[in-house]
């Protein structure tokens, strides 16, 4: 889970944005962009603790090629690229980099998990002696 907390940390500097490159307040597609993908990818993040939503965070790839392409047609539609451009794209790469790691990163697979909890299981049942047992019928 410590990739989603590290997308996180990018919602909350994607939100903090427009505060830190001084966004003008009539430009209002910046705004909404920079606050609607900051919320997007919070969401899943905190969606993807929920065992039922743990794929939720692969929301971030799609909102991360957003803010790459987005970034990347602004800094070619002027001579000099923006900063803001520069950090949608910058935001965006640092994003898809870990969208792709797993919630469960540091655990083994889940097939691997639980074909090591029925082993477990059934040495468990196997260890224990039944009633009927030669070993509990001697007297």
């Amino acid at each position: 889970m410590w990739a989603r907390k590290v997308e996180i940390g990018i919602a909350l500097w994607l939100a903090a944005s427009p505060f830190v490159f001084g966004y003008a307040r009539d430009d209002v597609g910046r705004w909404v962009n920079d606050f609607g993908c900051a919320v997007l990818i919070a969401g899943a993040a905190l969606l993807s603790h929920a065992s039922r939503f743990r794929r939720a965070h692969l929301v971030s790839l799609a909102v991360a090629a957003w803010l790459v392409g987005l970034g990347w047609n602004l800094a070619w539609s002027t001579e000099n690229p923006s900063p803001i451009a520069e950090n949608w794209v910058g935001v965006g790469l640092v994003l898809l980099i870990f969208a792709i790691v797993p919630s469960e990163a540091l655990q083994p697979p889940m097939g691997w998990r639980r074909t090591s909890e029925r082993r477990i299981s059934e040495r468990k049942t196997a260890s224990v002696p039944s009633r009927n047992s030669p070993s509990t019928l001697r007297g």
